[in-house]
């Protein structure tokens, strides 16, 4: 048994991109319609909120990307047979020993932090509610 039967978007080490694409537009198609009408709700009476709104929107947004990649990384079977979430343990003690692993560390940290902040930013300017972060 290898660890990619734990996770979802795996099957045997492959990941299924098309499963991936449509559950990720129908999360999107379900999630956008409610935030842009509360969106329009909220900026008559509280501009000032709707930057907090997209940042959520955004910082979840970035997250998940973070880990699908982070995810779709791991090697599905390792030759010391670790599996399970202990499995993932080891291999991220591996992965932060690698130099180049390590830059997608670093790189992944300043996704989900500086990413959201801009693309709410650009994204509160549409509306007109943008505020400085």
């Amino acid at each position: 048994m290898n660890w990619s039967s734990v996770f979802t978007p795996f099957n045997g080490g492959d990941i299924i991109w098309p499963n991936i694409i449509f559950n990720a537009c129908v999360a999107v198609l379900i999630i956008l319609p409610i935030l842009l009408l509360s969106i329009n709700a909220l900026k008559t009476y509280h501009p000032q909120h709707v930057f907090a709104l997209w940042y959520a929107f955004s910082f979840g947004l970035c997250a998940v990307a973070v880990a699908l990649v982070y995810c779709g990384n791991l090697p599905a079977e390792d030759e010391n047979d670790r599996i399970g979430y202990y499995g993932i343990l080891l291999n991220y003690g591996d992965y932060v020993t690698n130099v180049k692993d390590e830059f997608f560390i670093v790189a992944a940290f300043v996704v989900v932090t500086v990413v959201p902040q801009i693309l709410s930013y650009v994204l509160s300017g549409i509306f007109g509610c943008a505020s400085s972060p």
